[in-house]
């Protein structure tokens, strides 16, 4: 989970990006947050109170499972499968899934990458992996969605 500082419309807000879960809506809202299914993210109005209770209830100080991911992973990945609001679980699947599609090109620098890499990379999951035909159309989404900003 991440706290953001968020202007919309002139106003400062708290943005936080949780995952799907019915026990972190149910607080979200009960901190009288609001969906912005544009940003995707929940919005909560910018102050100290407001941010030491969103601190607390969603306790995020505390170490998550993006804490434990490598460097190897661009943030703006991570941040893109929280924004869809994958489950950790997912999330730390897709993580995997990147780490190991750099090491499969790991002579080409990230910004070389290509559509190519990708579908080459898709072949491997398939032949190698024998991955569901979901995930690994997923995968293709988010690496080429992350390949356009690099």
């Amino acid at each position: 989970m991440k706290l953001e500082k968020i202007v919309k419309d002139g106003i400062r807000y708290f943005g936080l990006a949780i995952p799907y879960n019915v026990q972190l809506i149910a607080k979200a809202k009960e901190l009288k947050g609001k969906w912005n299914p544009e940003l995707k993210l929940w919005l909560f109005k910018s102050n100290p109170e407001t941010e030491n209770s969103l601190t607390k209830s969603f306790e995020l100080n505390k170490p998550s499972t993006r804490d434990k991911i490598t460097s190897s992973v661009p943030q703006a990945y991570i941040d893109l499968l929280e924004r869809r609001r994958y489950s950790p679980n997912t999330i730390q699947t897709y993580v995997s899934l990147f780490e190991q599609f750099m090491k499969y090109f790991h002579e080409t620098k990230p910004q070389d990458l290509t559509d190519q890499h990708v579908a080459e990379f898709q072949t491997y999951l398939v032949k190698t992996k024998q991955v569901s035909q979901v995930l690994r159309i997923n995968i293709s989404m988010l690496l080429n969605s992350i390949l356009k900003k690099y």
